[in-house]
């Protein structure tokens, strides 16, 4: 765009200078011209400046959020991480929590045979007490 503008500058000294009946009034109009230009110029210049700091501006913006992100990965992948190991630990516990209620039927089915051995054994006792035992008469 500054390339086409000065381009168009030059073209339009070089024709303004090869016409001889405007050299008498070359100079104010140089002025006028040089006076436009150079505001035209500034103006693309300063548009452009803020076109180029606003780019840079974006690029260090996208740079951080590009940062962010990936930190933002890790975090998730130390999460994953972390959620595979407690769900590791929760079906170990859930093992051993069915290995305890296993245990623990077998303790009460254990505790219910001894019961009716000693039912048992009470009751050969009393039949062999009521046997032994002779009234003295």
């Amino acid at each position: 765009m500054k390339v086409l503008v000065i381009f168009l500058v030059a073209c339009l000294a070089c024709a303004l200078a090869k016409n001889d009946s405007l050299n008498e009034i070359s100079t104010p109009l140089d002025q006028q011209c040089g006076s436009y230009c150079y505001t035209l110029l500034r103006t693309l210049v300063q548009s452009g400046d803020k076109a180029k700091k606003k780019e840079e501006e974006n690029a260090i913006t996208i740079r951080t959020k590009d940062t962010q992100i990936k930190e933002l990965e890790a975090k998730v992948a130390d999460l994953q991480a972390n959620l595979e190991l407690l769900k590791e630990k929760e079906s170990e516990y859930e093992a051993k929590l069915k290995s305890n209620d296993d245990l623990v039927i077998d303790i009460g089915l254990k505790i219910d045979s001894l019961k009716n051995k000693v039912a048992q054994i009470a009751e050969i006792n009393s039949n062999t007490t009521v046997t032994t035992v002779k009234p003295e008469f």
